[in-house]
């Protein structure tokens, strides 16, 4: 998962519990919680979610959307993630927000791996927050996705993806579409491996039923989604990392300076976009 936290006015001393953050809509008068909070129902808006389903959130990080997912729809979720010390995190969290019965936390060496972990396993919905852009394509995880779920379930996803005004045969876009990759450490596709439409056809070919597609990033927004990034990048207190590969920073998630900087032109060109909504469902049986 990508995990940063907002901006800081001053400095504060290093945390030894990690924070998390997704990029979403930002609207006049918002607090950071409540933009994310917001990010989060919409979703759960699309998916119909209803006390008593199964739910499988993938990339679950520390647990701040699996508790939302609970609390909000009173639903019970495996949450899968990378990360043993961020899955102790939620454990704690769910502990003591008194859900433990509803959720499961379990460990997965590579996301590649979820569909064999959970083998016999069938979910009612599947979430995925800007958690499968280190997957080598979309087809690749769309396809271990569908077989674990139910027939008639749906999927919802905020996937990262070029956005419609990207063209694969602009050099300058694919050269800044490289060098997103570089910074940000996601996976490294072709430029057309990553548009909207390749997403929308890899969700068709793995027996799914695109429902609906929404790009939140492109919506012009008074307030830009970019708006975190900018200040951060503005603000004299902000510790980056010195490189693209140096360690983590408990303070921006290992996001490095270069990286915010592409983002946001890339963002300003409309050629990229964190939070492209995907709803599909499943109408076929495994192959």
């Amino acid at each position: 998962m990508f995990s940063v936290i907002h901006p800081l006015r001053r400095r504060q001393p290093l945390s030894p519990q990690p924070q998390e953050f997704h990029f979403c809509r930002i609207f006049p008068g918002d607090e950071p919680s409540i933009s994310f909070s917001r990010h989060i129902h919409y979703l759960c808006s699309k998916l119909r979610l209803k006390p008593g389903l199964d739910v499988l959130h993938v990339g679950c990080g520390i647990g701040t959307v699996t508790l939302e997912l609970v609390r909000f729809a009173n639903v019970r979720v495996v949450a899968i993630d990378t990360s043993a010390q961020k899955l102790a995190h939620a454990r704690n969290l769910a502990e003591r927000a008194h859900v433990s019965d509803q959720v499961r936390f379990v460990h997965v060496q590579s996301l590649d791996d979820v569909r064999s972990v959970l083998d016999g396993q069938s979910f009612d919905v599947i979430v995925a927050i800007e958690s499968l852009k280190n997957a080598r394509s979309f087809s690749y995880m769309y396809s271990r996705l569908c077989p674990l779920l139910k027939i008639g379930g749906k999927i919802g996803i905020y996937e990262w993806c070029w956005a419609l005004d990207f063209s694969t045969d602009d050099p300058d876009h694919c050269r800044l579409a490289g060098v997103l990759e570089s910074t940000t450490g996601i996976s490294h596709r072709d430029p057309p491996e990553r548009c909207i439409n390749t997403a929308l056809r890899a969700l068709a070919a793995s027996g799914l039923r695109v429902l609906e597609w929404e790009d939140l990033g492109g919506k012009n927004d008074a307030i830009p989604w970019t708006t975190p990034l900018q200040r951060a990048l503005a603000s004299s207190d902000m510790e980056w990392p010195e490189t693209d590969t140096s360690p983590v920073s408990p303070l921006f998630g290992g996001l490095s300076r270069s990286a915010a900087q592409v983002i946001i032109e890339a963002s300003r060109r409309n050629l990229f976009s964190p939070m492209v909504l995907l709803v599909a469902q499943r109408v076929t049986q495994s192959k």
